[in-house]
């Protein structure tokens, strides 16, 4: 890549992605362009951000770089999950993605009204958001704050209240809070 041509080539391809090549810049320079633009390649063709963006393309959610990024670690790896906006924060700065905290509670809550994933509320002031959209119970471990899907099988309701007149049931959660047996 030491050619007119293939310096030219760089300076088009190093300006996509936002560096440009300066005129006659040694190889050193262009072995750093490459290593820049394979990076970000490799990251274009990633399969698990793959999974992230068309997971936002079905509810037709706007693939801002901070929604990817968000998505990626949510179901990126074909899995559901349960998260607080705490515990994804923790993640996404793990990745090395700038994201602030505000922007993942934002985010979170589009997810949801968006349909892509669910919030279970646990004491009625600490909030998880569920990846798995259909209707299931949950295990609360108390002791360790972890939420986890439990058995939907095993579980019968045989009768609910009557809503208040005009009213509808629009959903039913069950959240069992578990702790280890006392002696």
């Amino acid at each position: 890549m030491r050619t007119t041509q293939g310096r030219t080539i760089w300076r088009l391809i190093g300006c996509a992605f936002g560096n440009s090549l300066k005129k006659g810049a040694d190889p050193p320079y262009i072995d750093v362009q490459y290593e820049r633009v394979r990076a970000k390649m490799t990251e274009i063709i990633d399969p698990q951000a793959q999974r992230g963006e068309a997971w936002l393309s079905k509810a037709d959610v706007r693939p801002t770089r901070q929604r990817i990024a968000l998505a990626t670690l949510l179901v990126g790896d074909g899995y559901d999950r349960h998260v607080t906006a705490e515990s994804l924060f923790a993640a996404v700065c793990d990745a090395g993605e700038k994201v602030s905290l505000a922007t993942v509670y934002n985010t979170l809550r589009v997810f949801c009204a968006a349909g892509l994933m669910q919030e279970v509320t646990v004491d009625g002031s600490r909030s998880y958001f569920d990846t798995n959209m259909a209707e299931h119970p949950h295990f609360f471990w108390e002791k360790s704050g972890e939420l986890t899907d439990a058995p939907a099988t095993e579980l019968e309701i045989t009768r609910l209240p009557e809503p208040p007149a005009g009213m509808e049931i629009a959903s039913v959660d069950v959240v069992i809070r578990l702790r280890a047996k006392s002696n």
